[in-house]
């Protein structure tokens, strides 16, 4: 499955699940529940910062290996 799409139904599952959440049926959620659901979080905030440095790591790279062109 293309990363994009999968993200993007992510989001649509997610917003359904806020609302679930935000109803009475929140309220029934065990705390195991709880605990599952904000580890989960916790673990795509994870890997979400983890992208973001290696992103940035590989822009450094590249502005870094890039010659100057405004040096004559």
């Amino acid at each position: 499955m293309d990363i994009r799409r999968a993200i993007s139904e992510y989001f649509h599952r997610g917003t359904d699940l806020y609302h679930q959440l935000r109803s009475f049926e929140g309220e029934t959620l065990t705390a195991i529940d709880l605990h599952v659901l904000k580890a989960q979080l916790f673990i795509h905030n994870h890997e979400i910062d983890r992208l973001r440095q290696l992103q940035k790591s590989r822009s450094k790279k590249a502005e870094s290996s890039e010659p100057d062109l405004t040096e004559k």
